[in-house]
């Protein structure tokens, strides 16, 4: 099944009853939403506020949301009835007065365990939640991030919500300002914070390639390009940059009931997983690499593909399973895929 978007789909989301996949059109200015089972478009709708990096339905699946990056005004995210498609509001971030560009903007939305709040993580650093009856601010939490020694805010590009609501998981990066370090003056630094949900507190830091977390870098050189629990919230997947220490190494696993490395997928080539996505069923871990035509799904059990998916002629950026597991989707050049689970 494909449904075609304008230029580029460089995010997409399942509804939580898995009836319907929208995307964004990173470069076409629209979001789309189709019905899957109907395998038609339900609407089309100018994108005005910005390029999005993160869509997300709410949990009751009333309302689709869009992160805004690279915005002024203060614009966090904007919000769509994801029936009709009518857009419902903007939503601001936490500093309106003072915010610069980018900084209250969103680089993804996580819609929370129940549908009374959702979780904006910030461009400037830090994250906010949002109550979704008012689409006003409840918290600001600016602590996971904090400022480097040159004063800048780390950057985190990607998030995930433990299933049982506890953890919240971040990529931090940055750009390393000490040259007396055996990191490279200047390169990006990578690691994985783990944060407590409940009380926002720090529970855990570590760096996104376990290779590094065993030696003396004071921070990581790969970075972390997407993370995804797995739906019994036991294991947390690391997808990161490529590292020339650890080769064709760029997808790791680690255990959260202790924060500790378990294991490393042989990944076979040297390219930047850009996104991953457990199925709901807990029995495949879906991959999409930089500037490759094809999608890897692989077997939780043994840990080796068991399915190699063909893109060509497009390359792909976003996977996603659906939340009843029956369906895989990508989203990149030119069209969304939806590919039936049962024929891998």
């Amino acid at each position: 099944m494909r449904f075609p978007v304008e230029v580029y789909a460089n995010s997409i989301a399942w509804s939580p009853d898995s009836r319907m996949i929208a995307a964004n059109d990173q470069r076409g200015h629209f979001v789309y939403n189709w019905n899957v089972s109907q395998e038609r478009m339900t609407f089309k709708t100018p994108n005005t506020a910005g390029i999005f990096q993160g869509l997300s339905f709410t949990a009751d699946g009333r309302f689709l949301m869009g992160a805004a990056t690279d915005q002024i005004n203060s614009i966090c995210f904007s919000v769509w009835d994801a029936v009709s498609g009518h857009k419902i509001r903007d939503v601001f971030g936490p500093d309106v007065e003072n915010g610069k560009r980018g900084t209250d903007s969103a680089n993804r939305i996580l819609r929370s365990l129940d549908s009374t709040s959702v979780i904006a993580l910030l461009g400037g650093g830090g994250y906010a939640i949002f109550n979704t009856a008012t689409w006003t601010l409840t918290s600001y939490h600016d602590e996971p991030f904090g400022r480097t020694s040159a004063g800048r805010y780390p950057q985190a590009r990607d998030a995930a919500l433990s299933p049982d609501g506890r953890y919240l998981a971040f990529n931090s990066e940055t750009y390393n300002s000490d040259p007396h370090t055996k990191v490279g003056h200047g390169d990006l630094l990578g690691n994985i914070q783990i944060w407590s949900a409940e009380n926002h507190r720090l529970v855990k830091v570590f760096k996104a390639d376990p290779y590094e977390e065993r030696r003396s870098f004071v921070s990581g050189r790969a970075t972390a390009k997407a993370l995804s629990f797995s739906p019994d919230g036991a294991f947390l997947a690391v997808g990161t940059s490529v590292n020339d220490d650890t080769n064709d190494k760029q997808l790791h696993i680690w255990r959260s009931s202790t924060w500790t490395y378990v294991r490393s997928y042989v990944t076979g080539n040297r390219r930047n997983i850009w996104s991953l996505s457990y199925s709901p069923d807990g029995r495949y871990l879906a991959t999409v690499a930089a500037d490759e035509h094809s999608i890897r799904v692989w077997s939780t059990q043994t840990s080796s593909v068991i399915k190699e998916l063909s893109t060509w002629p497009n390359k792909m950026s976003v996977v996603s399973f659906s939340p009843d597991s029956r369906f895989l989707a990508s989203g990149g050049e030119a069209e969304v895929v939806i590919y039936d689970v049962d024929s891998l």
